[in-house]
Formats: structure tokens, sequence, C-alpha cells
């Protein structure tokens, strides 16, 4: 079988404006990023003190969701993205970020910088199983010791979303269709392998929704995912899993 290479699947002119709309326009996902956005911002306070002495980079950044979240706590903050759809929108979003149409798996983008914070959002669990190992060998160059990578998987394998839609498919028949998911095992083993230790996750999704467009009761929704985000017990029955890591 042949395997999409994940860089080639964003080049389409109007993608960044309708993956930006996106995060609106559907109400389930915008809670979704309503709560990463609660995380971040907690994760930001939890970890650093000297914020305004920080060097980020926001790795496959997109139209700048996250880097224009984070950019404000750091002394420089760059974005670095394959898609010229998507940067086009993220010129529109950020505020002082550095923004860098580039493959950092084939470019030296950054041979003298070294960062105290790298994100990934929305790439690992998409990506081929070879560019995630080629970009977590990326980062080990360009992080400092004890520096911090926070990504996140958005179809946590175990998940009672992934569960209901693997049963759909054995009652169909259907042996052809793919469900990309990655387990917190799986996750952990990716990031170990590169030096980088799991020393936070945060989880949310545990009711098993399939369309983003979802609005029905969605504010008692997020009042339920919230309260089971608290409790441990439903990390690996979420959908949405946020790590935090430090590199060794």
């Amino acid at each position: 079988m042949v395997v999409e290479d994940y860089r080639l699947t964003h080049q389409h002119p109007l993608k960044g404006r309708s993956y930006e709309e996106s995060f609106t326009k559907f109400p389930y996902r915008r809670i979704v990023w309503e709560w990463e956005q609660d995380v971040l911002k907690g994760v930001m306070s939890d970890l650093f003190e000297e914020k305004s002495r920080l060097m980020y980079l926001d790795f496959a950044c997109g139209t700048g969701r996250i880097l224009r979240l984070l950019e404000g706590f750091m002394k420089e903050s760059y974005g670095v993205d394959v898609s010229k759809s998507m940067l086009d929108v993220a010129e529109e979003n950020v505020l002082s970020s550095s923004l860098i149409l580039g493959d950092l798996t084939k470019e030296d983008i950054f041979p003298e910088r070294y960062f105290d914070l790298i994100t990934a959002f929305r790439f690992f669990l998409n990506a081929q199983q070879d560019l995630r190992e080629k970009v977590l060998q990326v980062f080990r160059k360009i992080i400092k010791k004890n520096g911090f990578l926070i990504i996140n998987i958005h179809m946590n394998k175990g998940c009672l979303l992934e569960k209901e839609l693997r049963i759909y498919q054995a009652i169909k028949g259907d042996k052809t269709a793919k469900l990309n998911s990655l387990s917190f095992w799986e996750t952990k083993d990716l990031l170990s392998g590169s030096n980088f230790e799991v020393v936070q996750t945060f989880h949310y999704g545990v009711l098993p929704i399939y369309r983003e467009e979802h609005n029905l009761f969605i504010q008692q929704i997020d009042k339920v995912e919230r309260y089971c985000s608290r409790l441990p017990a439903f990390l690996h029955l979420s959908r949405y899993i946020i790590y935090v890591c430090r590199f060794k």
C-alpha cells in the first residue's frame, strides 16, 4: 500500500482559509479548541517563569492558532509550515512571530537557534511513521537541554469514538477503510525513542461525537467533558490528548 506523504495534503490554495474557518464554524471543534487554549495557558504558567526570554517554535504551524496564542509569552517566536496557503492565513493572525515556508526535515532552517519550547499540533497523528521519526530527530537538534515539546493527538486509539467506529466498520464488513489513531503507549514510545519524556498529559473528548458540526446540547457536552478531563481514569477513553514532554 502506498502511504501518502503528509507534506502534500495541505497544498491547495484554499486549504488555509477553509481550515481556519472550521475552528469557528463547527461548534464541537470550537469547544475543543477553547479547551486546548485553556490547557496551553495553564502549562505556560506552570512551566516557565522568565517568559520574556523564551525561544519558541511552532512546527507545522498552519494558520497560526497556537502561535498566536503563545507568542506573547516569548522573546522570539517562529512558525514553520510547508503550506503557503496556511501561512498566508497565519500572516493575518500572528502579531510578532516570524513565519517561514519550508521543510525542517530537508532544510537547515535554524542552524544557530535553540528553542526552549516547541509545539506541534494536529501533526503526529496524520503524518506517516517515517516522517514522525524524522521530525523528532530534527527537534532533538534544535531544542535546548531540558526544553519542552508539546504535541496533541486528536484520535486516541481506545477512545470511545474509535471503538464505536471500529464496530461500525466490522458490521459493514469494510476491510479497506483506514482508521487513523495512536494510543497513549504508542505515542509515548514514539517520543521516548527520541529522548522526549512525557511529564504531563491532558485529555478531553470522552463522549463519542463524530461530526464536528454537532451543535445539539453543545454547552452541556462541554461541561461533561471539562469534568471528565479532571479525572485521570478517563485518559485512555478520551479522543484528544495533549502531551507535555521534556527533552532529556
